[in-house]
Formats: structure tokens, C-alpha cells, sequence
């Protein structure tokens, strides 16, 4: 009987965690199954399958003066179309933390939502808009507050698969959907 082998391989992130990696190995033989997209996830996949196709060449961002502006030659290549999505994303929901418009932010939010909250090395999840609105405060501090409020368009990292990243790993954030984009992570200071 033939078996495909699946390897797990770690990578050592920019914020200095270990991410594990599975890769699928074939194996002479091997057939493995398809799967079929249902919904698109924070992946390359969802960007093939919603993103607007640009026509124009990617543009390279510059970070000077950004928040975080050790940014890496191959996250700062994103074409015209991503720019100018990241960049009303980011718009609308600075203007909602301004505001302090709580409902609004969490609809900016993809659920369940990974927290990192300081000083801990798991991630602590929300499920709902509801908990996100119950523990604003807690998920959203000043100083996290303040890292978004400061942030520019050209600010935004493009890190490969991952997605985008705002404030030096603060928040990251990606496509779900045809010019919808979801924070899927939150690393609260």
C-alpha cells in the first residue's frame, strides 16, 4: 500500500516564534485527494480566487518613517490593486477606533480571532463580535490603539501568505473576500 507522507518542518518568524509548516511529500504512486475550496481563508488561494486582476506592475513601497520600518525588500511588492485595498481598510478602521465606534471595529475582525495577549506564548481566541465588543478595552489597549492611529498606508507589509501586517507585527490582516479584508490576529501590548 502506498502512503503520502506529511513533513512537518518549523520556520523561525520575524517575531522570533517557531511556526510549524506542513509540506506534503508524495510518494511514488501517491494520489492525494483534492480539496475543494469552500470559503476562502487568509491564503494565496483567496486571493487568486477574489482579488481584482491588476494590469499594472507592482509598485514598491516606500517605509520610511513607518512605525516599523524594518521591513524586508519582498514584503514591500504589492501591486496597485492591494495598495489601494489596504489602504481604505486601513482608513475605515482607523476612523472607527477614533470614533470609538466598538461595533464597527469588530466587524473589521475575522472570527475566531487569535490574541496574543503580552507576556503569554499561546494564543488566547474570540469567537464573536459580541466577546470582541465585551473586552474592547482588554483586546484593544491605548497602546495598540495608538500603534493603528499612527500607521500610514504605505505602512502596510505584504509578508508572503501570511497576509499584511500593521505596527511590527502588531496586527495582521488579510483577504477574505472580494475587497474584504479581516484582522485575523492581534498581538496586544
Amino acid at each position: 500500500m502506498k502512503h503520502c507522507a506529511l513533513a512537518v518542518i518549523s520556520r523561525k518568524m520575524k517575531s522570533y516564534l517557531w511556526i510549524s509548516v506542513f509540506v506534503m511529500v508524495s510518494v511514488i504512486g501517491c494520489k492525494a485527494r483534492p480539496r475543494s475550496v469552500t470559503s476562502p481563508a487568509h491564503s494565496q488561494v483567496a486571493r487568486k480566487t477574489t482579488a481584482l486582476s491588476s494590469s499594472q506592475p507592482k509598485k514598491v513601497v516606500d517605509y520610511k518613517g513607518c512605525v516599523a520600518d524594518d521591513r524586508s525588500d519582498s514584503s514591500s511588492e504589492m501591486s496597485s490593486d492591494e495598495i489601494a485595498g489596504t489602504a481604505d481598510f486601513l482608513s475605515d478602521l482607523q476612523a472607527a477606533v477614533r470614533e470609538d465606534r466598538r461595533a464597527k471595529v469588530a466587524t473589521f475582525m475575522h472570527y475566531p480571532l487569535r490574541t496574543w495577549p503580552a507576556g503569554t506564548k499561546r494564543p488566547k481566541y474570540v469567537n464573536s463580535s459580541r466577546d470582541f465588543v465585551a473586552n474592547y478595552d482588554r483586546l484593544l489597549p491605548p497602546a495598540t490603539r495608538e500603534i493603528l492611529l499612527k500607521q500610514r498606508p504605505e505602512c502596510i507589509g505584504r509578508m508572503g501568505d501570511h497576509g499584511y501586517e500593521l505596527g511590527d507585527v502588531t496586527i495582521w490582516f488579510d483577504l477574505y473576500g472580494p475587497g474584504e479584508y479581516n484582522i485575523f490576529a492581534l498581538y496586544i501590548y
